[in-house]
This record gives C-alpha cells, sequence and structure tokens, in this order.
C-alpha cells in the first residue's frame, strides 16, 4: 500500500526539520523543494517553507510562503507568528508597508492573544520602528508586566528610552538584562555604546 498524501507530508516535514535542527537549513529547503507538487500545497509545507526563509534571510519568500500557509490553515497560531515575525523585520530593513502591516498584525495578535508578553514586545518593536517610542514604550511595559524577565522586551524598552533621551533609565534596563543574561551579546553591546562618552 503507497503512503498517503499526508504520511508523504508528514515524514518530508519530520526529515526537513531534522536537517534545520542539525544546523542545515539550506539541506532543508532543498529537501522541502523537491517534494512533489500535491505535497507542496499543503499549509504546513508552505509554514516550514517560510519559517526556514526567515531563518536563512530570505524575508520575501518567507512572507509569502507564510502568507500561503495561512491561506490554507488560518486557524494554526503560529503560521500567523512567523508572518508576524517575516514583516517585521522586512519593516527593520526599511519596507514601511511591510512594517506598518505587521504593526496591524501584531495589534491583533494583542487583542487576540492579550496574556503573551511577546506578542506586546513585537508590537513594541513595530512601534519603535515607526518612530512612535512613546507607544512603544507602553508595549513594552504591558509585556513586562506579564512577565518581568521577559529579556526581548527589557532590551526593547533600552532601545525605547534611548530614543526618547533617558540614557540612564536605558542603562539600568541594559544591567538588569546582564543580571538575567550575562553573556547577552546586543546588550553588551548596548551598555558599551550606553557608557562611550
Amino acid at each position: 500500500m503507497n503512503p498517503t498524501w499526508e504520511q508523504q507530508l508528514d515524514e518530508l516535514l519530520q526529515r526537513a526539520n531534522q536537517l534545520r535542527v542539525g544546523g542545515d537549513p539550506a539541506g532543508a529547503v532543498r529537501l522541502l523543494e523537491g517534494a512533489p507538487e500535491l505535497v507542496k500545497a499543503w499549509g504546513a509545507w508552505r509554514y516550514l517553507r517560510g519559517s526556514l526563509a526567515l531563518e536563512l534571510g530570505d524575508l520575501a519568500t518567507a512572507v509569502r510562503e507564510l502568507e500561503f500557509a495561512i491561506q490554507r490553515e488560518p486557524v494554526i497560531p503560529e503560521f500567523r507568528a512567523n508572518l508576524r515575525m517575516a514583516l517585521l523585520e522586512k519593516g527593520r530593513k526599511g519596507d514601511h508597508f511591510a512594517l506598518r502591516r505587521a504593526r496591524q498584525l501584531l495589534e491583533e495578535a494583542c487583542r487576540e492573544e492579550p496574556k503573551l508578553a511577546l506578542a506586546h514586545a513585537n508590537l513594541g518593536a513595530a512601534k519603535l520602528a515607526l518612530d512612535d517610542p512613546e507607544g512603544a514604550l507602553a508595549c513594552f511595559d504591558r509585556a513586562l508586566k506579564l512577565d518581568p524577565q521577559h529579556v526581548w522586551s527589557l532590551y526593547q524598552r533600552g532601545a525605547a528610552l534611548k530614543k526618547l533621551g533617558r540614557p540612564k533609565e536605558a542603562l539600568a534596563m541594559v544591567e538588569k538584562i546582564l543580571a538575567l543574561d550575562p553573556k547577552f551579546q546586543p546588550a553588551l553591546d548596548a551598555r558599551a555604546g550606553l557608557l562611550a562618552p
């Protein structure tokens, strides 16, 4: 008996994920690209392909594949979460349309999952990139209320404080991060920048 398309997809995704976890995301992409067209039509295939593209910095492919995954299977939150991250990254690289769209999707995520610190932190990152440091600060504060040790929120909160001309408070955020994770390189770099004359 031949395996079903679902079984073929499950096996393919498992093998591709093993390559990814083993440090070969490009090999995982090659494996996925060799799949039959019918397998590629599944949302899970598109999700993994888009996630690998995001990991490899191919943001256009990431957005395209994750959009397709959501069209196929709109109720899976991980699909939407990775699309938001891909759009946010595109926005950070200068794509203002992607940034505004990321902000819209992140606002929806905060309404849908109000107790998820990462959703608030990512919305804050989008607002910070859109030059709204006050709005960003409010988002980071909400995230930290949910998870006081959320390193990403602490780091981004420090960036917002720096942008608002409050370097002492920004340095306090950096020191708090380094107390939690002494090897967090972005915080080490930020501290060096804040302490430089």
